[in-house]
């Protein structure tokens, strides 16, 4: 196992530089990574002064402008570094950025003293790659610095989604950043798996995802044909997505409501049987600890101690 890592929004500039220069560099010219890290850098100075002057986020999803920021400039780092190695793949032909904000840059509002991102932050996949036999498919990455590999629940449906909506499949790419290793699923992995209650990402659902053990170093021979299962296409919920965007489609909002709210309530009531058999877990747990509580009533114990 590799050594105790920072979180990466903890960590300064150098740091994370140095984090993926020695990930990643067997497998980029080192004038690119150089490139790539000025352009960066430039970018979260930028951040930097504007922070200094008072200037903040209005969402910093509960860790603080600074940490949301680095979070954010260290996956654009991260991205970019990574569509320069995949593109040395021999079966691929492109790679191109997807989501909202992949123009990789703030937009600082001096009214309001705010900082935005150019186009949205999204949860649509970071890449679409064109293999050299023309098919194409969407890479979501996830990198996890601390031994932990999960990925939330909600972030999967909305990958669902792109993938319903745009006929694509989705692989998540998930990096370990301590040890150097990477592992690769279809989201067609996650059907068949039951969420549990994540209390490190403050009681949300999540899945757990297979810990990595590809070395990094293979990432430019990998053969990504093997992880599109075109099975997905024939799963409940990408059926019932594209059944949505048929009727977005028609513009018939009587279905778009319907299909909407019977999708939320099969999520909810999901989502309350998970916590259920979460909570009945801890009881039980409370029973192991002390299995007497059971018999004993309150009136026993206070006729004890007299009460």
């Amino acid at each position: 196992m590799g050594a105790e890592m920072k979180r990466l929004d903890d960590m300064d500039f150098n740091e994370v530089s140095l984090l993926y220069k020695n990930l990643f560099s067997s497998l980029i010219d080192i004038q690119k990574f150089d490139s790539i890290k000025s352009s960066f850098n430039n970018v979260y100075d930028k951040y930097l002064e504007y922070y200094n002057k008072g200037y903040r986020s209005k969402s910093t999803l509960g860790r603080g402008s600074l940490q949301w920021g680095r979070n954010i400039i260290w996956g654009w780092f991260i991205e970019t570094v990574l569509k320069e190695i995949l593109l040395k793949n021999k079966n691929i032909k492109s790679v191109e950025f997807v989501g909202g904000d992949s123009k990789h840059q703030f937009v600082y509002v001096d009214e309001t003293k705010t900082i935005t991102i150019q186009g949205q932050k999204t949860v649509e996949p970071d890449f679409i790659v064109t293999l050299k036999n023309d098919k194409t498919f969407y890479i979501e990455l996830k990198t996890a610095a601390k031994e932990i590999f999960t990925i939330k629940k909600g972030n999967v449906e909305q990958l669902y989604k792109s993938s319903a909506y745009n006929d694509k499949i989705t692989v998540i790419l998930m990096m370990d950043l301590v040890n150097n290793f990477y592992a690769i699923k279809n989201l067609k992995y996650f059907d068949n798996l039951s969420p549990f209650v994540n209390q490190r990402m403050e009681g949300q659902l999540c899945y757990n995802f297979p810990s990595p053990n590809i070395p990094v170093s293979e990432l430019i021979k990998e053969d990504w044909e093997q992880y599109l299962d075109e099975t997905i296409f024939l799963l409940d919920i990408i059926k019932k997505l594209k059944a949505l965007k048929f009727a977005e489609t028609k513009n018939d909002k009587h279905l778009i409501k319907l299909i909407k709210y019977k999708m939320a309530l099969e999520r909810k009531e999901e989502d309350k049987k998970i916590k259920i058999e979460d909570f009945d877990n801890e009881i039980n747990k409370i029973i192991e600890k002390c299995p007497e509580i059971i018999k004993v009533t309150w009136e026993q114990i206070f006729k004890e101690l007299k009460i």
